[in-house]
Formats: structure tokens, sequence, C-alpha cells
């Protein structure tokens, strides 16, 4: 049986998004500390945000997709707009995103243990999601 796409549109391009107009799912405490916290931070006030951030349209405001911890070192360091790539997806689908990326993320606390760089090579998901 073929399932439907989880992403219906990506725009080709980059656009800058107000990070006031951006909402995560996540808390910013929920997020924000730890060494690796406090490196991110470190890396985006030194060189910028250098993978942009995965974004849905929702009405007036965005939802991340991926990009949570950069968000919110945007936030702590006053970064007014960030570099996204804006994808159309449902609720249901865009849920399901966000569980599988989190999966991929760099902060081994979010990493299954039983995860290794050859699982990670294998992902099913687009390259241009992770």
């Amino acid at each position: 049986e073929k399932t439907a796409p989880v992403v219906t549109e990506v725009s080709n391009s980059f656009c800058k998004v107000p990070v006031s107009e951006i909402v995560s799912t996540y808390s910013e405490s929920s997020i924000a500390c730890g060494a690796l916290w406090k490196d991110l931070v470190a890396s985006v006030e030194k060189h910028g945000i250098i993978e942009p951030l995965i974004l849905r349209k929702t009405g007036e405001e965005y939802r991340v997709i991926a990009g949570h911890k950069r968000l919110f070192a945007a936030k702590k360091l006053g970064i007014k707009e960030v570099d996204a790539k804006i994808i159309e997806t449902d609720d249901e689908k865009a849920a399901m995103l966000i569980s599988e990326l989190s999966k991929f993320t760099a902060d081994s606390a979010y990493l299954p243990k039983e995860k290794t760089v050859a699982d990670l090579s294998r992902r099913t998901l687009p390259d241009y999601l992770l």
C-alpha cells in the first residue's frame, strides 16, 4: 500500500523569517541546558546559524519542524531573523516529522543508545529534512 508523502511542498530556496513569528513545540527550559547547549550558543554567536531551520507556516506564525535548539539560541542572542526552509504538511505529519527528526539530533541525550553512525546513514527521511 502506497502512503501519501509526508511533505507535500518544499520551497527550493531559503527565506528570512522573523524570530518573533516562530513557535516551537518545546519549551526553552527543556532544551536550553547542559554543556552542548552552551557550545551551540557559542557557535551561533561566533558563526551564526549555519543550518537553516525547517518551518511550517500555520496561519500568521511558523512552527518549527527542525531547529528548535537553533531557534532558542537565536532568541538568547537577540538575533531578529533566521534563514529557513518552509514546507507544507498537515498537523499529523508535522508531529511525525518532529518525532523522527529528534532521533537524529546531535545531542546524545536525545539519541537512542542503539543508534550508530551506520544506523543514521540508513535513515529513510530525505536529506533536506535532516
